[in-house]
């Protein structure tokens, strides 16, 4: 039975699509991507995950470094201090009274922006503690200049002044301590030994009492140590061997009272050694002699007595020393007059002769 037009219509649409489908699936560029596509693809799938890593650790790393700092208490922050002073207690001092030194040091240094172990090196940290803690234990707030001391927040801002000056390292700690006549009184505290890269410690003209601190040997950078004119008594302490740097050592007009100790020969390149004026007793020790470059030495109006050692005449750089108002000295600087025969450089000694007790020929006058 022949088709009709319409059943033929029908099939031809048929054949046709099937001749389409078929096309398709031979055609490989009709549904499967390219490599170069698929490398495009890739890569920017790969570059919009890195712009999304890289947002994320951006913003981590802003919470990190601007995160307001919050406040620790009382006994996280002796913590946090103690590990910066590597376990040693002693530099806390007496925490149950807050009215010590160090308890107002501890007390400004905790309310302190900036403090902070995790954020602040922790020699800075120390260094700020041990400043705080001088100004406290000399009477700071009577000083007569304060200028600016406990308000900034590098301590190398604290001080700068025409006369008195406070000067820093490019580290930012402290190298050189100048109060000249600013009504410093109370005494030294024990914590100046934390002041490791001091070269010049000056606080002449004052009214700081009590005795030397023995941890001032442990200021092994000192090069210059100026203690004149003020109220400090006891002895002066062994551990002053220890500033092997020392050029400069002015303690006169103090009540100094003890020997001059032996350790003071190990001062090789002490130049300046003022001690008059005081109340030293005993004898001249003889390792004064080891003080080769020395060109000053007053030794005058104290109580030493004894014989004047003959190493003095090894003292070959001196030009001046003055040992008068010595009643109880004896002997003879005769050593060192011979050393200074054969020198070319101005000499002038003066010593007490009355009676021969002192014998120097080359002394100007007695």
């Amino acid at each position: 039975m022949p088709k009709s037009e319409e059943e033929e219509n029908a099939e031809s649409q048929e054949e046709n699509q099937h001749d389409g489908i078929m096309a398709e699936e031979e055609s490989p560029n009709a549904t499967t991507p390219s490599p170069s596509t698929r490398k495009r693809k890739f890569l920017l799938i790969g570059i919009a995950a890195f712009v999304i890593l890289a947002g994320a650790l951006a913003a981590i790393l802003v919470l990190v470094v601007f995160k307001p700092k919050q406040p620790i208490g009382y006994e996280e922050y002796k913590e946090d201090l103690l590990s910066a002073l590597r376990g040693d207690r002693s530099y806390l001092g007496d925490q149950s009274e807050d009215d010590t030194p160090q308890g107002k040091a501890l007390k400004w240094l905790k309310s302190d922006t900036g403090s902070k172990v995790d954020v602040t090196p922790a020699h800075i940290m120390v260094e700020r503690y041990a400043m705080a803690i001088f100004y406290y234990a000399t009477d700071g707030p009577n000083w007569e200049e304060q200028a600016g001391f406990l308000t900034q927040p590098s301590i190398c801002e604290w001080w700068n002044t025409k006369d008195e000056y406070l000067l820093c390292h490019q580290s930012d700690q402290v190298t050189d301590l100048n109060f000249f006549n600013n009504s410093l009184g109370g005494t030294l505290p024990t914590e100046i030994g934390l002041l490791k890269r001091l070269f010049w410690f000056h606080l002449p003209a004052n009214n700081v009492g009590g005795p030397i601190p023995s941890e001032i040997g442990e200021m092994t950078t000192l090069t210059s140590l100026v203690l004149a004119s003020n109220k400090i008594i006891g002895s002066i302490p062994a551990s002053i061997g220890g500033l092997t740097e020392l050029r400069t050592f002015e303690m006169e007009d103090n009540e100094i009272s003890g020997s001059i100790p032996s350790s003071i020969g190990l001062l090789a390149n002490i130049e300046t050694l003022f001690l008059g004026k005081n109340k030293l007793s005993g004898p001249i020790p003889k390792e004064i002699g080891k003080l080769v470059n020395a060109s000053d030495l007053f030794l005058q109006s104290n109580d030493l007595s004894g014989t004047i050692p003959a190493t003095i005449g090894d003292m070959y750089s001196l030009q001046f020393i003055f040992l008068q108002d010595n009643p109880r000295l004896t002997g003879s600087l005769e050593p060192l007059c011979e050393t200074k025969a054969s020198s070319t450089h101005v000499f002038r000694g003066e010593v007490d002769c009355l009676d021969d007790l002192v014998k120097c020929s080359c002394c100007e006058r007695c």
